[in-house]
């Protein structure tokens, strides 16, 4: 539902999740205040509590434009090398793996990296690794 007020228009939140802005409100404020997304207008009278929270159109469609016109340029920067496009990268799109490969390669260098300096296990999700002790305990140290 578009909602129009003082000869502009103004998206509502359930507009922006049409529009394919898969954002919480409490995500959508964090980045407002980031400044990585378009500033929210409080509609209507009353603290913002009772009110509702629109969007100007024109911000959001700029916001929208500007994102695109960032991909193509990525996309082109990245022909221009001759690197494969985004879509033939075996790691993009999957859910399981938000990171490119090189951050996967980076991981593995760091787990060998780790194993060399004498870490018998390791765990890179939490930066921690056990140490043998001499007498055959385990002493977990932090990085």
């Amino acid at each position: 539902m578009e909602v129009h007020r003082i000869g502009r228009r103004f998206y509502s939140y359930e507009d922006l999740l049409a529009r394919g802005h898969r954002y919480s409100r409490q995500h959508i404020r964090r980045l407002e205040n980031l400044g990585y997304f378009p500033m929210h207008v409080v509609m209507g009278p009353g603290s913002e509590a009772q009110a509702f929270n629109a969007w100007v159109a024109e911000e959001i469609e700029a916001f929208e434009a500007a994102r695109i016109a960032a991909r193509d340029s990525k996309l082109k920067a990245a022909a221009e090398r001759g690197a494969a496009p985004v879509k033939d990268d075996p790691c993009a799109g999957d859910v399981r793996d938000k990171h490119s490969s090189t951050t996967t390669a980076a991981t593995a260098a760091w787990q060998a990296k780790r194993k060399a300096a004498g870490a018998d296990e390791v765990r890179p999700e939490t930066h921690e690794r056990r140490l043998s002790g001499e007498d055959g305990a385990r002493v977990l140290l932090p990085e």
